[in-house]
């Protein structure tokens, strides 16, 4: 995750965001 961006497009959501870390993981 440190390599992830400090912010990410509008257009995500937290959930989105949470679910592609967990699919990336």
């Amino acid at each position: 995750m440190e390599n992830w961006p400090t912010y990410y497009p509008s257009d995500l959501d937290v959930y989105e965001i949470i679910d592609e870390m967990i699919a990336h993981h």
